[in-house]
């Protein structure tokens, strides 16, 4: 529960709040900068997160306090409870990328440092043999506090599943699941597809497949508000891959390809697709096909004007709930679980209804 703060602090955000452990009520407190050096995700707001000196009975030997701090326990586990995930995959993690182990306060001198990343024991034994009960509330309840914070500021931010026994969230999660098992499900399917006519415009001395591209874009496509920043450290944890695209570098390299070139590969994925389901006597007979124009997320960066104040920019296109969105419109086989995707374009200011229809009509029949 939050509770009333300071007026006077050096952070740009304090968050205040109460828990209770046997029945006794005990303080706490979280505190954030938000001058991000990238486009930020929960990751990066637990690295610019700040804790008073209260510990709450840190009672560990001297030269265990003195060479890794409290509250740097405290954000490994915030994160992992955030994540939902083991220890195995925290360690995994928390090694694979050392600066950020850095910043949570672990002893790594530079970013190529492991030697002072927690191991999966140490992790599990602070965890369940050192951290008492009042420090484990603590950590719950930060972690709530943390993730709350992201959601105000428009952060992705992962759903608090850590406490399902104290939230309403069956429904939800039931939903995200099967999102999950589907995705997978159809991924399965379509990746030998998908890697076989989809390619990138990559130099030869490469160090990540070009199967991961692919399989990082499919699976942040497919949840709702994810993200490339946010989605490489989701994607990292649960492919397990040995190495996967970062997100500048994901971004870079769709970038990089030109709408015809992915009309194109999309076009040849499909009619592989649907060769493969008529020969399993399927998409046969009478076929529904629908058109529909869609939206993304609400653009919330910078955006072109002229004179009069409206927007110059051609791609991004006003809606009538008063937000402006980039568009796009798609030609689908429909009546299944999951609509085949035949085609699709991104809407430019200024097309014709008709124009777009003729477009996606002329590419699929």
């Amino acid at each position: 529960m939050s509770v009333a703060q300071p007026t006077e602090s050096p952070f740009d955000h304090d968050r205040y709040f109460t828990f209770t452990v046997n029945e006794e009520t005990y303080n706490g407190s979280i505190h954030f900068l938000t001058k991000y050096d990238r486009k930020p995700d929960f990751v990066e707001v637990l690295r610019n997160s700040f804790f008073r000196d209260k510990t709450y009975g840190d009672n560990r030997a001297d030269w265990h306090r003195n060479t890794t701090s409290f509250y740097a326990w405290v954000k490994a586990h915030m994160l992992r409870l955030a994540w939902d995930c083991r220890e195995e995959f925290l360690c995994y993690f928390l090694r694979s990328f050392p600066n950020i182990c850095r910043d949570f306060g672990f002893p790594v001198t530079h970013d190529r440092d492991t030697s002072g990343a927690p191991s999966q024991s140490r992790l599990w034994e602070m965890w369940n043999k050192e951290f008492t009960d009042v420090q484990r509330e603590f950590v719950r309840t930060a972690t709530e506090e943390a993730l709350e914070f992201a959601r105000e500021q428009g952060i992705p931010a992962p759903d608090p599943v850590f406490r399902p026994e104290e939230r309403d969230i069956t429904s939800k999660r039931s939903e995200q699941r099967l999102v999950a098992e589907k995705t997978k499900e159809v991924w399965q399917q379509a990746k030998p597809f998908v890697t076989d006519t989809f390619y990138l415009k990559r130099a030869e001395n490469t160090v990540v497949h070009e199967n991961a591209f692919w399989e990082q874009h499919a699976y942040m496509g497919m949840r709702e508000n994810m993200y490339a920043q946010s989605g490489q450290h989701s994607f990292y944890i649960d492919s397990q891959r040995d190495r996967t695209p970062s997100a500048s570098n994901h971004r870079y390299q769709i970038g990089k390809l030109t709408i015809e070139e992915m009309r194109s590969m999309l076009h040849e994925t499909t009619r592989m697709l649907i060769a493969r389901a008529r020969h399993n006597s399927e998409l046969v007979g009478k076929l529904w096909a629908a058109i529909d124009i869609t939206k993304g997320n609400p653009w919330t960066g910078k955006i072109e004007r002229d004179e009069d104040d409206n927007i110059a920019e051609d791609w991004i296109l006003g809606y009538k709930d008063g937000e402006v969105y980039y568009q796009w419109a798609t030609i689908q086989i429909i009546g299944y679980d999951i609509p085949l995707v035949l085609d699709a374009i991104p809407v430019k200011r200024g097309m014709k209804r008709a124009d777009i229809v003729d477009s996606l009509l002329r590419e699929r029949t």
